[in-house]
């Protein structure tokens, strides 16, 4: 095994439709940068992964860390925006996801926080067939999860530090519970 891992952010937000990243206040920014676009693909679809992952793994990247959103399922922000969690299906139904490993960052800025159970229920269930899946990344038999803010969790919470503590120990169970072992949880500091 190796002493360290190279894990790369993997963000979802390039799709054809607009809105997407590559239009600014004026319009498509491509034309302006033509040195900045993509040479795997433009856009977040099936075909970009498969060559992403091919690309990653042919040049010793162990993992994508794939960021995911939190979105009230058939609000207008998910029409807006749901495409921002298109990766995790695409990395998982790529034939080539045998190749890399990756792992869920869980992106809890504005505004996509989780302000109640209901919703933390509804991330764990989205979150649990990736961490079935045969490429989930894993450190010491633990599967490796990361938080995005860790104060943003709080924040979310009206500053209620039990409440986090409660809603990781929370994930943690609903993982143990199918049977999927421990989880590694990593959280950023910054909110």
């Amino acid at each position: 095994m190796k002493d360290t891992l190279v894990i790369v952010n993997y963000f979802a937000g390039w799709r054809r439709e607009v809105p997407n990243f590559w239009h600014d206040a004026q319009g498509d920014w491509r034309p302006r940068f033509p040195g900045v676009v993509p040479l795997l693909g433009e856009y977040n679809e099936p075909e970009t992964m498969d060559r992403e992952i091919v690309a990653a793994a042919d040049h010793a990247v162990d993992a994508f860390l794939i960021l995911w959103y939190y979105k009230e399922p058939g609000s207008a922000a998910e029409k807006r925006w749901g495409h921002l969690n298109a990766a995790l299906p695409q990395f998982m139904a790529s034939p080539h996801a045998a190749r890399l490993k990756f792992a869920i960052e869980w992106c809890n800025h504005e505004p996509y926080e989780v302000t109640d159970d209901a919703r933390w229920e509804y991330c764990i269930r989205s979150w649990l067939p990736a961490f079935r899946h045969p490429s989930y990344l894993r450190v010491g038999d633990r599967l490796v999860f990361k938080v995005h803010t860790a104060p943003g969790m709080v924040a979310e919470l009206g500053g209620d530090v039990a409440a986090a503590r409660c809603r990781i120990a929370r994930l943690r169970q609903a993982v143990r519970d199918a049977g999927l072992g421990e989880l590694v949880i990593a959280a950023g500091g910054l909110s």
